[in-house]
C-alpha cells in the first residue's frame, strides 16, 4: 500500500525560500545604497524639462521625482526640505547636481583653465544644437572627440553629459548617422558613455514619458 505524500514541514518551505528573499533584500538595499539623495522637481503641466537633467542625475546617484502642477511659464525647480533650499531654473539645478553627486568634478575642477574650458564648451553644446544645422554640429564635436576620450580634461564633465542628452533626444536622426559611420569618432564616445553609465535605458525612459518624437 502507497504511503500518501505529506507536504514538507514549514521549516523546510521557509528554509527553500531563504536563498530567494536575501536576494530580493540585497538587490533592494544595493538599489538604495547607490542613491545619495532624493529630490522633487516642480515643473509647469506644459514644460518638457531636459534629458540633462535626469541623466546628470543617474550618474550622480540622485533620484527624482517630477511633479507637473506648476502654471504654465513658471521656471523648474527643486525643494531640499532637510537643507531648507529651492534651487531654481535649469541651469542651476544641473550645477547644483553636480556639486551634490557622487560624481566629483563635472562642474567645478581644480585647474582653473579646464573649468573655464568646460563652461566654454557647454555654451558651445547649448548654441550649435539650439540651431537648424544639425550636422554641423556634429562635424563640430567629431573633430573635439578625435584624440580625446572626453570632452574637457580626463574624466566626465557636464559638457559630456549635455552633448549626451542632445544626441539621445534627437533619438532615430541620430542612429542613423551612427550607421552611416560618418561621425565615427562621436559616435564611438556616445556609446562608451551609454555602457559606462547604463544612459540607454534612461533615455528610453525619457522619450516614453514625455513622449517625444523620435524623427
Amino acid at each position: 500500500m502507497l504511503e500518501p505524500i505529506l507536504p514538507p514541514p514549514l521549516f523546510t518551505i521557509i528554509l527553500s525560500h531563504l536563498p530567494i528573499f536575501f536576494s530580493l533584500t540585497y538587490n533592494k538595499i544595493k538599489k538604495r545604497s547607490s542613491l545619495i539623495m532624493e529630490v522633487m522637481l516642480r515643473i509647469a503641466t506644459d514644460y518638457t524639462p531636459p534629458l540633462s537633467l535626469f541623466v546628470t542625475a543617474k550618474v550622480g546617484g540622485i533620484s527624482i521625482t517630477v511633479r507637473d502642477k506648476l502654471r504654465s511659464g513658471n521656471p523648474p525647480f527643486i525643494i531640499l526640505p532637510c537643507e531648507r533650499l529651492k534651487v531654481e531654473g535649469r541651469d542651476e539645478i544641473l550645477r547644483y547636481f553636480c556639486c551634490k553627486g557622487s560624481v566629483r568634478n563635472l562642474y567645478d575642477r581644480d585647474d582653473k583653465y579646464e573649468t573655464e574650458e568646460l563652461f566654454q564648451w557647454l555654451q558651445d553644446a547649448h548654441a550649435r544644437f539650439s540651431s537648424s544645422y544639425y550636422e554641423g554640429a556634429c562635424t563640430h564635436f567629431d573633430r573635439r572627440l578625435m584624440q580625446r576620450t572626453f570632452l574637457v580634461g580626463d574624466c566626465l564633465s557636464l559638457a559630456d553629459i549635455v552633448l549626451w542628452s542632445y544626441l539621445a533626444e534627437i533619438g532615430k536622426k541620430w542612429e542613423r548617422l551612427m550607421e552611416s559611420k560618418k561621425y565615427q569618432n562621436l559616435a564611438e564616445w556616445y556609446n562608451m558613455l551609454s555602457r559606462q553609465y547604463d544612459l540607454d535605458e534612461e533615455r528610453a525612459t525619457y522619450l516614453a514619458t514625455y513622449s517625444l518624437k523620435e524623427d
